[in-house]
């Protein structure tokens, strides 16, 4: 039933958002990080986040924190 379907990026997503305009809310801290031991952006993937919506150049007023 969902053969070949993809997960889009984070910037897939967003640039999608801002084409149909839309809300996009998400919550990039994690709780439990066992979770991500051993994963490559461990440590890195709140930055990646923040680096990827800054580097679509959202205007500030869209952005909240």
């Amino acid at each position: 039933m969902y053969a070949n379907q993809t997960v889009p990026t984070l910037k897939e997503m967003l640039l999608l958002a801002m084409a149909r305009n839309v809300s996009v809310m998400f919550d990039i801290k994690s709780l439990d990080y066992s979770l991500c031991k051993g994963h490559p952006y461990e440590y890195q993937y709140g930055q990646i986040v923040v680096d990827v919506i800054h580097q679509l150049k959202f205007p500030n007023d869209k952005v909240q924190h």
